[in-house]
């Protein structure tokens, strides 16, 4: 199965991965850690439970402090 990730990056995922395993399997899992599935913000306590789909695009940002 594959999905978009961050707009470009085509990633293999196996069936029935959620964000939370696919954030932990690329070391994203961190605080600050925002995400994007198909143009939609998903809450973070929606990421163990929400299931990537073939095809879905999937979005990471980080949040950054500065002055």
């Amino acid at each position: 199965m594959e999905i978009i990730f961050n707009q470009s990056k085509k990633e293999n995922i196996k069936e029935k991965t959620t964000i939370s395993a696919f954030l932990k399997d690329h070391d994203l899992l961190k605080e600050g850690v925002a995400v994007a599935l198909n143009g939609e913000i998903v809450r973070k306590a929606d990421f163990e439970k929400t299931v990537l789909k073939d095809n879905d695009s999937l979005d990471v940002f980080n949040m950054v402090c500065g002055g």
